[in-house]
């Protein structure tokens, strides 16, 4: 999900989570995920460690697993993906592209 609004006149964009679990509502702010190489063919190479998943650009979930920093995509179509990484109640978020 994503707020637009102004902050001391300029335009912004919070990105964030409405995760529903079994302890209620909970709303995560999305921070930026450093991915590398990207574009790439074979894997992804991230600083964070966490359970992850991968949509493809309609949002549908496409892989998802426990990278300890590098994610193996050789079995992907090539395209345009985002990656969210949970990681101790933080939400990482990017975009990369498989070729």
């Amino acid at each position: 999900q994503r707020l637009i609004g102004t902050t001391q006149g300029k335009p912004v964009i919070w990105k964030f989570l409405i995760q529903d679990d079994e302890s209620g509502i909970q709303i995560l702010p999305v921070q930026d995920l450093k991915i590398y190489p990207n574009p790439t063919s074979d894997f992804l190479s991230i600083r964070i460690s966490g359970e992850y998943k991968i949509f493809n650009t309609v949002g549908n979930l496409v892989q998802s697993g426990f990278s300890g920093g590098e994610i193996r995509i050789h079995d992907l179509p090539d395209g345009i993906y985002f990656l969210e990484i949970i990681n101790q109640g933080k939400v990482y978020s990017g975009k990369f592209m498989k070729d």
